[in-house]
């Protein structure tokens, strides 16, 4: 079912998502009817035939749902045309960083992710963002990412040409993500949702991850350039923790050590913005 109320909407964007992350189709014509089927094999207590789509004309012609199953909800916005200039730039901005390893990924021969944004843009004509807008309180971080990727993996189902977690500039296709199963994701696949790049603080040539946020952490700072997979150690142990971190705490890995330096801080410069902050990281 589909209701229309126009600009009267206050919008299809929730105002406080736990996570979303963004999906490009080559075209939306049958994509809504494959992603809900393909949303009942991964999720059988919902009841996708209860659904009530609203659509929109401004500020884009779009139309959205609301799904939940027990404690859990989401939100599935659907714009039927390319991309607008901020999903664009979110997504192109996914090729500038890099990709950490991933644990129990296939071996991929394709090119560098900037390549496979430029390709999925080139191509497409619909795009999807899709929000985890509630969870259980005691639900954990990975927990929560999990669920998300619960109807994000069912998009790929349905034929999606790009899968995107835009916080953590990462993009993926359906060939990359065939072979994992979202609901036991760990933090050996963190690569899949966060990355890293080179950052200038203070005249400091540094490391810093992007898409901690997505598990309620601050994200990562290293000094100098730092090997991807030092990277990846670092961050899916503090995921792995499930706790904050404070100055002063240990992070480990196989023989690697670290201490955070220093409490978490914000900046208004753009390459060092984060949900959480930044934290610093020494070798302990």
């Amino acid at each position: 079912m589909i209701r229309g109320n126009g600009a009267a909407s206050a919008g299809p964007i929730p105002p406080r998502a736990l996570g979303h992350a963004a999906v490009l189709l080559q075209d939306s014509q049958d994509a809504v009817s494959y992603f809900l089927a393909a949303l009942e094999e991964r999720l059988p207590a919902l009841d996708t035939r209860a659904l009530q789509w609203t659509a929109l004309t401004h500020p884009r012609p779009c139309t959205y749902a609301d799904l939940k199953t027990g404690p859990w909800s989401w939100r599935v916005v659907l714009d039927p045309q390319e991309p607008s200039e901020g999903l664009r730039a979110s997504l192109e901005a996914c090729g500038l960083t890099t990709r950490l390893p991933v644990a129990h990924a296939p071996e991929w021969n394709d090119g560098p992710p900037e390549q496979l944004v430029a390709d999925s843009l080139r191509k497409c004509h619909a795009s999807v963002l899709v929000f985890l807008t509630e969870a259980p309180e005691d639900a954990t971080a990975l927990e929560a990412m999990r669920a998300l990727n619960q109807a994000v993996w069912a998009w790929m189902d349905a034929g999606a040409l790009l899968l995107s977690w835009p916080e953590g500039r990462t993009a993926w296709s359906k060939a990359h993500l065939d072979d994992f199963r979202p609901n036991v994701l760990g933090p050996e696949e963190l690569g899949l949702f966060v990355s890293c790049g080179p950052v200038e603080l203070e005249g400091q040539q540094l490391t810093r991850t992007y898409g901690m946020g997505q598990f309620g952490l601050p994200d990562l700072v290293f000094g100098g350039p730092v090997d991807p997979a030092v990277v990846a150690a670092a961050a899916g142990f503090a995921v792995g923790r499930e706790k904050g971190l404070s100055v002063g705490d240990k992070l480990e890995s196989g023989e690697l050590r670290w201490r955070v330096a220093t409490p978490a801080t914000t900046s208004e410069q753009e390459s060092l913005k984060s949900r959480f902050g930044l934290l610093v990281l020494l070798p302990a």
